[in-house]
């Protein structure tokens, strides 16, 4: 008999987290599983809803930090299975609805974290509160082994109780690009034929770093005049990202292009993708443009070195590290034979690692165990 699953995040905007559960709810085994989303109504996800119901999945709109709301959302749909999707580790990010979940009692429940902060301890109160209600879950899921760690020194977590499943890739989806679709994005974008494009992707916030790249690009642009930087996403962060670049006299560097729904089009443009975050889970972004044979450059940070071997398949520079971002970015820009090879190499490391297939393997796994 077909499991209820039921999938609730709290989200109010479209990053990593939610790329995570739309893989789950597209390719988990529908013979085994009537999948539904539980998802708080907002502009910011708007898109999101509306393709998992063009692609049959059910989506009821519930409200955010309402113990009495989501019980009853629960005691209605009787889910045999509650998979909490939760972006990082605070308090008002799903703990409630897993508390309530706790209290309907006839459905096992699981969560899956995707960013742990190394740094990050909460206080001793709110600390302990999170604990007491994380050890009600069947199993924590989490997407690297960095973050597993701190999960277990900062929140006190036991170790059993949490499982590693890496963020995976639609190969085949990534893939598809080609020069042709390059070049009319240059074109749409003002980009010359000759640049090198340093692209990253990700939401305009502060924990994506953008401000370090901004400021390693004035030394690539001294050594590589041609350069530009593309900027995919949308967030808080532009006006002031923008205000910096402006100051510095190299706007014409620059391309923001906002929110963009095929990201394997513009990794078709992007020469050299770059990764500058403060702090990641494991970012898909990252994934991606290695599935498209793209060489990288990223910050070492949560799941990062799970992923890159420095010098091999990418480059792993230090957050914060604007001058050995530049570095890194210039050494590609100058060595076209590295570039390819390096992006040879992430390629193959996708495909033995990070598959739609072992993902979604591993999950249903953990649901029939625990």
């Amino acid at each position: 008999m077909k499991k209820n699953l039921v999938f609730f995040t709290e989200t109010t905007g479209i990053g990593g987290a939610e790329v995570y559960l739309k893989i789950l709810a597209l390719n988990l085994d529908k013979e085994q599983f009537d999948i539904s989303v539980a998802i708080p109504k907002n502009e910011g996800t708007e898109n999101f809803v509306n393709e998992m119901r063009s692609k049959g999945i059910s989506v009821e709109y519930i409200k955010r930090y309402n113990f009495l709301s989501n019980y009853l959302y629960f005691k209605k749909n009787k889910p045999d299975i509650i998979h909490f999707n939760v972006p990082f580790p605070i308090f008002f990010c799903c703990t409630i609805a897993i508390l309530a979940g706790s209290f309907y009692s006839r459905s096992k429940l699981f969560a899956t974290i995707h960013l742990a902060p190394p740094d990050y301890r909460p206080n001793l109160f709110f600390r302990s509160i999170i604990n007491f209600i994380y050890r009600k879950l069947a199993v924590l899921i989490t997407v690297s082994n960095k973050n597993k760690k701190a999960l277990i020194t900062n929140f006190d977590l036991p170790e059993d109780q949490i499982k590693v499943i890496y963020n995976c890739v639609n190969i085949d989806s990534v893939a598809k690009y080609n020069k042709e679709i390059a070049k009319d994005l240059k074109d749409k974008f003002s980009i010359n034929d000759s640049a090198i494009v340093f692209g990253t992707v990700g939401r305009l916030h502060k924990q994506k770093g953008h401000q370090y790249l901004i400021e390693a690009s004035k030394k690539v642009i001294e050594k590589v005049p041609n350069s530009i930087f593309l900027f995919v996403g949308t967030g808080s962060e532009k006006d002031r990202l923008v205000h910096i670049i402006e100051e510095n006299n190299i706007k014409e560097h620059f391309r923001f292009v906002g929110f963009q729904e095929d990201l394997p089009e513009i990794l078709a443009l992007i020469d050299i993708f770059v990764l500058p975050s403060i702090s990641e889970g494991l970012p898909f972004a990252l994934l991606e443009a290695m599935a498209a044979r793209k060489p990288v450059i990223a910050t070492n940070v949560g799941g990062v070195p799970e992923i890159i071997t420095d010098h091999y398949n990418g480059i792993v520079v230090e957050p914060r590290d604007a001058n050995g971002l530049a570095n890194a970015m210039i050494l590609l820009a100058k060595d076209e034979n590295k570039r390819d090879q390096m992006a040879q190499m992430g390629y193959t490391k996708i495909i033995d690692t990070f598959s739609i297939e072992k993902m979604i393997k591993m999950t249903e796994q953990i649901y029939k165990e625990y």
